[in-house]
């Protein structure tokens, strides 16, 4: 049904006026159950009766009315003749769809959210106000300062203070925010700078593991070589010891030969003196017996001779 037939339907129960919500959807107008009423008098009746059906209905509170040209608060964008802003940052207003980048800020009370926001403390003043002027059936302007009655007027300095604690109180919560971001990067840096040690203490480990496998290596051949060092040098050793006892026997066989030939040479001596002692006994026999006397004497001093001879063989055996 359209708007004029549901008023010709409702005007005896003192509608003067019917408006439907629509809803938009792909750019186009889809009615919705909901219906705004206008009734005659002060007082509005809690149920509206529509054929055999029974309607409950409840006060309608408009919205705020806010400008989407300038973002401020008692009129529209039809009537508005402000500079355009940014419905976002409050800046300048963007090129038409240049999307805004910059952090939200709202002009009206400088929060740290966009200025058509519902969560801007102005948008609930307004809301109030609104509700007063329903609720008593007065104006915009009675409203207003029946509000400023109850709640207090709010002076510049009020709000700008109670704005300024708000903004610390952001700045205190973002800097938690940052400052827990930065111990988990510090955690992150940590654990990543731990597992860097960790494997360069593993590169240390394996390169002092070669090392070791290197001496290791050179002393096992300087080992080898002092082996054949001491072998060498064991021969050589035996090859001298060797060579001074062959030395000490050509010694001895020389100082034997030695002695043999002087053993040899006292034996001709001997048998020399034997024919000397011969003959002197013959020639003793021949003689006085004075000379006899010193013949046999000198024979003697001959025999004693040889009997020192076999001292000196003697002596020569024992060398042996």
């Amino acid at each position: 049904m359209t708007e004029s037939e549901l008023l010709s339907e409702l005007s005896p129960q003192k509608i003067s006026a019917v408006k439907r919500i629509f809803r938009t959807e792909d750019n186009q107008k889809i009615n919705t159950p909901t219906l705004i009423l206008t009734v005659c008098g002060t007082v509005a009746p809690h149920r509206i009766y529509f054929g055999l059906l029974s309607v409950p209905t409840r006060i309608f509170y408009p919205r705020p009315m806010i400008c989407y040209n300038c973002c401020e608060y008692g009129h529209t964008k039809t009537k508005c003749q402000k500079t355009a802003v940014c419905t976002n940052c409050s800046g300048n207003a963007h090129a038409e769809g240049e999307k805004c980048c910059q952090a939200s800020y709202c002009k009206n009370c400088r929060g740290a959210h966009a200025p058509v926001s519902r969560k801007c403390p102005l948008y609930s003043k307004e809301e109030k106000i609104i509700k007063i002027k329903v609720d008593n059936g007065v104006s915009f302007g009675e409203a207003r300062r029946e509000y400023e009655k109850i709640h207090g007027k709010d002076s510049y300095a009020a709000i700008s203070g109670a704005q300024d604690r708000v903004e610390r109180i952001q700045k205190d919560n973002q800097r938690d925010i940052e400052i827990k971001m930065l111990k988990e990067e510090i955690a992150k840096l940590r654990e990543t700078n731990k597992k860097q040690s960790d494997d360069e203490k593993d590169r240390e480990i394996s390169n002092l593991r070669k090392e070791i496998a290197e001496l290791k290596k050179v002393i096992a051949g300087l080992s080898r070589c002092q082996v054949v060092l001491e072998k060498q040098r064991l021969d050589l050793d035996i090859s001298e010891s060797e060579g001074a006892v062959s030395d000490a026997e050509a010694q001895n066989t020389e100082l034997d030969a030695m002695e043999e030939d002087e053993y040899e040479t006292c034996d001709k001596k001997d048998q020399k003196g034997k024919k000397r002692g011969k003959q002197a006994e013959t020639e003793s026999d021949n003689s006085k017996s004075s000379d006899k006397g010193k013949r046999i004497g000198n024979g003697a001093s001959s025999g004693t001779t040889r009997r020192g001879r076999p001292t000196k063989h003697r002596k020569n055996d024992q060398r042996k």
